[in-house]
């Protein structure tokens, strides 16, 4: 046996190299997951704590539910329609700083004698709730520019 040498100890392979830096990409992986779970937490935290300063602003919001709801209606074939707002979506429209965004669902329902009826659904982002929201219903007997203007 040579002075200074000790076999008990054998020198690193390859494979042991991979195998450590797969440790590390782990380890840093671990601590990013960390990382996000922590973040998502406190943005719940403070969604939650919107909400609850909010509740009085949503109960105002319940109070306003009254009255008509059918704002305009025609039955008419050239501009037949009929349209639904309450006044709690009146006052989120009204409130609401942002653009609002028009889907229209075609073959809710079929008729005959109405073959192009369809609902639209207005919405409209809610900073309150902190979600886009229905702001308005629309059935449309037909698909004119007439229809749409109502």
């Amino acid at each position: 046996m040579l002075i200074g040498t000790d076999t008990s100890k054998k020198l690193p392979t390859v494979q042991d190299e991979a195998l450590v830096c797969v440790d590390r990409v782990r380890k840093e992986a671990g601590k990013e997951r960390t990382k996000v779970r922590r973040e998502r937490e406190e943005e719940r935290i403070e969604r939650k704590e919107l909400a609850i300063g909010n509740l009085t602003a949503i109960a105002g919001f319940d109070r306003l539910t009254t009255g008509d709801f059918i704002t305009s209606s025609s039955m008419r074939y050239h501009d037949g329609h009929l349209i639904i707002q309450t006044p709690i979506m009146r006052e989120i429209l009204r409130n609401s700083e942002t653009a609002s965004q028009t889907d229209t669902i075609e073959g809710f329902a079929i008729d005959p004698t109405i073959p192009y009826m369809n609902l639209t659904v207005t919405s409209t982002f809610c900073h309150i709730q902190g979600k886009w929201v229905a702001t308005q219903y629309g059935i449309m007997f037909g698909r004119s520019a007439v229809h749409y203007g109502a």
